[in-house]
C-alpha cells in the first residue's frame, strides 16, 4: 500500500473536490457562493495549496452530497478526466436510486475486476 505524504493528501483531496465541481458542472465561483467562501479558497484547495478545516469538509460533504469516504477515496491512479466524470456521475445517478448495500457490493465488484485487469496486464 502506498505511503502517502500530507502533499499527497492536500493534492488527492483537492483534485476529489474538482472531480466532483466538474461533474456537477458547477464553476468555482458558484461554490464560493454556496460555502460562503471566496473563489481563491476553492482555487487553493483544488490545487492543493490550502486544506480546509473540518467544519469546512463537513460543509463540502453536505454540499455535494456525499460520504467522507467519497471525498477521501483518492489513492487510485487517476483516470482521464472524461472516464472519471463519467463514472461519478453514475455513481451520483446511483445513489439515488440503490440501497447503500447494493452500491458497496458494485464497488467491490468493480474493483476486482480492475485488479484483475491489472494483474493481466502486469500492472
Amino acid at each position: 500500500m502506498k505511503k502517502f505524504t500530507g502533499e499527497d493528501i492536500k493534492k488527492g483531496f483537492g483534485l476529489r473536490i474538482k472531480d466532483f465541481r466538474e461533474v456537477h458542472n458547477f464553476s468555482q465561483e458558484y461554490i464560493a457562493e454556496k460555502l460562503s467562501t471566496t473563489n481563491q479558497a476553492i482555487s487553493n484547495i483544488e490545487r492543493g495549496q490550502t486544506f480546509p478545516l473540518p467544519q469546512r469538509i463537513a460543509d463540502i460533504i453536505n454540499f455535494f452530497n456525499i460520504s467522507p469516504r467519497d471525498l477521501f477515496d483518492f489513492g487510485y491512479k487517476r483516470r482521464s478526466q472524461k472516464v472519471e466524470r463519467y463514472m461519478l456521475g453514475t455513481y451520483e445517478n446511483m445513489r439515488n436510486k440503490l440501497t447503500d448495500t447494493q452500491i458497496e457490493s458494485l464497488y467491490n465488484l468493480s474493483s476486482e475486476f480492475a485488479n484483475a485487469n491489472n494483474s493481466h496486464l502486469g500492472v
